[in-house]
C-alpha cells in the first residue's frame, strides 16, 4: 500500500510528496499458496468417483460432477441450494439424523458427531437411492 500526500513547499511552484510503503510480499505469497491449494482440491474433487460437497453457513458452496450425477441435477442447480433444499431430498426417516449431524458439524460440536453413516435420498426424478455419507468438519 502506498500513500502519498502533496505537501506544498515555501513557494507555490515547489511541491513535495510524502509516501508511505507497506511490504505485502508475505500476503502475496499466502494468496498464491491459497490459489494453488484450491486448484489442487478442484482437480482432486473433479476427478473423483465419489460425490463431494461443501456446505457452509447453511448454503451449498461446492459440489462436484459426481455428486450432481448421483442427485440427477446439474452442478449449477445444486450450487444454488441452501441446507433446506438439501433436506427436501432426504428420506423422512433419515432427516433428523442428517439435520442433527449437519448442525453439530457446522457448529463445531464434537460430541455425538458421526462421520460415516448410510442414508436415503430422493433424486430430481423422485427415485430413492441409498448413499453412504463420509463427512468431516473443515475449518
Amino acid at each position: 500500500i502506498i500513500k502519498r500526500s502533496l505537501i506544498k513547499g515555501k513557494k507555490e511552484t515547489e511541491a513535495r510528496i510524502l509516501a508511505s510503503l507497506v511490504d505485502i510480499t508475505e500476503l502475496k505469497r499466502v494468496e498464491q499458496q491459497l490459489r494453488t491449494s484450491e486448484q489442487q482440491f478442484r482437480t482432486l474433487a473433479e476427478s473423483s468417483t465419489v460425490g463431494v460437497s461443501i456446505v457452509q453457513e447453511d448454503k451449498v458452496k461446492y459440489v462436484n460432477e459426481q455428486f450432481a450425477n448421483i442427485m440427477e441435477y446439474t452442478v449449477e442447480e445444486i450450487n444454488t441450494w441452501t441446507s433446506k433444499d438439501v433436506f427436501r431430498h432426504v428420506h423422512p426417516d433419515d432427516l433428523h439424523l442428517v439435520k442433527d449431524q449437519l448442525m453439530r458439524k457446522q457448529s463445531g460440536i464434537t460430541e455425538g458427531v458421526i462421520t460415516r453413516y448410510p442414508m436415503r435420498l430422493f433424486t430430481k426424478n423422485g427415485d430413492m437411492k441409498w448413499i453412504y455419507i463420509f463427512s468431516k468438519t473443515i475449518e
